[in-house]
């Protein structure tokens, strides 16, 4: 059982990490961005971090942090707050 456990594991990390290729090769910014309401939704690429934000529409300056990512350990959330799928 613990072996199949590992191997589904393995397997699935293996996918995560293939799904994530074409992120981790685009530069440092602004990935996407999409209103929503009085927000903005934005995904950012920060060297292996992906960071998702809410930004008020009236204060660009705001970064409602929800998420961190890392794309060097997809299965561990860095900072969460009610955690969105990316």
């Amino acid at each position: 059982m613990i072996d199949e456990q590992i191997n589904w594991q393995a397997i699935n990390l293996a996918n995560i990490q293939q799904r994530l290729a074409w992120v981790q090769q685009q530069p440092d910014g602004l990935i996407f961005c999409q209103e929503s309401g009085v927000h903005y939704v934005t995904v950012k690429k920060d060297q292996s971090q992906i960071k998702f934000s809410l930004v008020e529409k009236v204060n660009l300056h705001t970064d409602l942090l929800q998420s961190v990512f890392s794309l060097n350990n997809p299965l561990h959330l860095a900072k969460q707050t009610g955690i969105p799928t990316l």
